[in-house]
């Protein structure tokens, strides 16, 4: 496990980390949105609605591979190889408890939501499960290093497989187990590359004392993301048990949508940017400039995709998957609080975690994933519409509490929160506007998309280039390309969110 004990270096491979990260992720982004349509043409709406139950217990490999012990990994500075290989081996037992759980429970559970095929699939899905925990720490320690580009590199590659497999399988005939045998060839593949390409092995565990410690911070991690992971999926087996398999297809394929460019930014950002602020708790002023460029970055990114989404989200859906999927367009734009409300409920992770405050952060994931359960009851009477609507509400109304929390005690204050959003919301509202206008024309329905969308990237692309701040924080970026230190990239003067004058370079103070 090597380290970076330069503070140039741990800037510039953060800088570089980010930028083959982004890489990988828009390509893996095109190439599982280019899945899904084809998957989801193949298989239609009610067949679809299966498979999106079936990947509910599936999407639980992810709490997995993200745990709270591969967090502790990330976060705590006194790791070592015995530690590693102890926590190693912890993650590998519980992977190993929860898969064969679901086997033994998967009949009754398949009764339960009226859905006789699921034991049919459940060792593929048992397998997800415990490559998926075996998987967590060496990918950690890769993370921890800041070997991002391996990372990357072999995520694009399980990505490319398993998508190939599925579109396969799809139209062979496999029907919704194309989708599983997606996620298992996704999950061998990962587990390979990180464990022999990442180039660490485990040995000789730790003493239980050592690593009490990282299970303790664990354990706190584990509650938020369990919580977490039941609130994000219990939409869907209720709709399945009240409404059907064709409003859970249609209702799944929204949600997709809007989750799809939101895990593309959120898993590879929080991945470079949680080691890097980990890394500079102890230090208030570069702490904060760090956060702020990260969340400034995902902002941008997101919202202005949002608001041109809620534009053409029914028009899109139609022309993409076929008219059959339409509702799912209306759908998506009573979900999009989901996705402006995400790089703040993020933002607030970061800090959270990188300070040691899972405990506080697991209390505030309960409460908030408690009242987003009740809130999914009350609406599944309503059907897809009522559920859309009490999930993106109840992911907007826990912002405020989550930034409350995330000031309290650390040392960020308010306006570092804020100022990142202010030229992003102006952005965002612009394209959504500008999108909106080209309703009106009376073009056929094929060409005005094209126009819409072209309009609202236009947009954002002309207002990244006029507005000075964000022009300079893109810019900012470019030493990472050309190899050269990105003290200039790093400093107040390169923030965007800085007002203060540029320092000499006596004074500038690397991260």
């Amino acid at each position: 496990m090597r380290t970076l004990e330069s503070s140039a270096e741990l800037g510039r491979a953060a800088l570089r980390g980010g930028l083959v990260t982004a890489g990988s992720t828009a390509l893996r982004f095109l190439m599982q949105f280019g899945t899904v349509v084809v998957v989801a043409r193949i298989l239609g709406p009610a067949e679809y609605g299966f498979a999106a139950v079936m990947l509910v217990f599936v999407t639980l490999a992810e709490v997995l591979r993200g745990s709270g012990l591969a967090t502790a990994v990330l976060q705590r500075t006194d790791l070592n190889p015995q530690i590693a290989s102890r926590v190693h081996y912890i993650s590998a037992c519980i992977s190993a408890v929860i898969a064969t759980l679901f086997l033994v429970l998967v009949a009754p559970l398949g009764q339960a939501l009226s859905e006789p095929r699921l034991p049919r699939y459940a060792p593929l899905i048992a397998a997800v499960l415990l490559l998926a925990g075996m998987t967590a720490v060496p990918q950690a320690l890769l993370a921890r290093s800041l070997r991002f580009t391996l990372i990357a590199g072999v995520e694009l590659l399980a990505s490319a497989t398993g998508c190939a497999t599925a579109i396969a399988l799809a139209t062979a005939g496999f029907g919704a187990g194309s989708l599983a045998w997606q996620a298992a060839t996704v999950a061998l593949f990962t587990f390979i590359g990180m464990q022999c390409l990442g180039g660490w092995w485990p040995g000789r565990p730790s003493s239980r004392a050592s690593s009490s410690p990282y299970v303790r911070f664990g354990l706190n991690m584990a509650a938020t993301q369990t919580t977490r992971y039941l609130s994000q999926n219990l939409d869907r087996v209720l709709l399945s048990a009240t409404s059907g398999a064709l409003a859970t297809g249609l209702y799944s394929q929204a949600m997709q949508l809007v989750q799809l460019p939101l895990g593309q930014l959120s898993a590879p950002l929080q991945r470079v940017v949680l080691p890097i602020l980990s890394r500079l708790v102890h230090d208030p002023k570069d702490y904060a400039a760090f956060f702020r460029r990260a969340l400034h970055v995902f902002v941008l990114a997101l919202w202005p995709t949002m608001a041109i989404l809620v534009v053409v989200a029914p028009d899109l859906v139609s022309l993409v998957f076929g008219s059959a999927w339409r509702g799912s367009g209306d759908t998506m734009r009573l979900l999009s609080g989901i996705g402006f409300a995400a790089p703040l409920v993020f933002g607030t992770s970061w800090v959270l975690v990188s300070n040691g405050r899972v405990s506080a952060q697991t209390k505030l994931v309960l409460a908030v994933a408690l009242a987003t359960i009740v809130a999914i009851i009350m609406g599944a009477k309503h059907g897809a519409t009522g559920v859309a609507l009490a999930v993106s509400i109840s992911a907007v109304v826990g912002v405020a509490p989550a930034l409350l929390l995330a000031v309290r005690n650390s040392s960020l204050c308010y306006s570092d929160v804020f100022t990142p959003l202010i030229w992003p919301s102006v952005i965002a509202a612009t394209a959504g506007a500008t999108t909106a206008v080209t309703q009106f024309f009376g073009l056929p329905p094929t060409t005005l998309l094209a126009l819409s969308i072209s309009v609202g990237l236009g947009t954002t692309a002309l207002m990244c280039a006029l507005i000075r701040p964000v022009r300079s924080e893109l810019l900012s970026w470019r030493p990472a390309l050309r190899g050269r230190s990105p003290r200039e990239a790093t400093t107040p003067a390169a923030d965007p969110t800085r007002t203060t004058p540029t320092p000499s370079p006596q004074q500038e103070v690397s991260p």
